[in-house]
């Protein structure tokens, strides 16, 4: 997973004017569709980068939280107020 995510970051990070931060506390192994694991992740920086200010720093990380693994994506651009929230983005998955 670590691979894949600075796979991305070597992409991405050229073309945005903040700084990348990958803070890995772990490297699992993860079954799941790569290419759309690649998808959000980007898609999740390229928002990052939009909502920061310039030359600040964005971090990405992997953690372990008991029996589940956490990727975030932080920026230190401003928070959403919640109505804002559900006008970001459309849902990732339809069931």
């Amino acid at each position: 997973m670590a691979d894949t995510i600075n796979r991305i970051i070597e992409k991405v990070q050229p073309t945005i004017t903040q700084k990348i931060i990958f803070d890995k506390e772990l490297n699992p192994v993860l079954f799941i569709d790569e290419v759309v694991f690649q998808n959000i992740i980007r898609i999740f920086i390229e928002n990052a980068s939009k909502l920061s200010p310039s030359q600040s720093t964005i971090k990405v990380n992997i953690l372990r939280r008991g029996d589940s693994i956490d990727v975030t994506v932080a920026d230190e651009g401003k928070s959403f107020v919640d109505e804002e929230k559900e006008k970001v983005s459309p849902p990732l998955f339809n069931h």
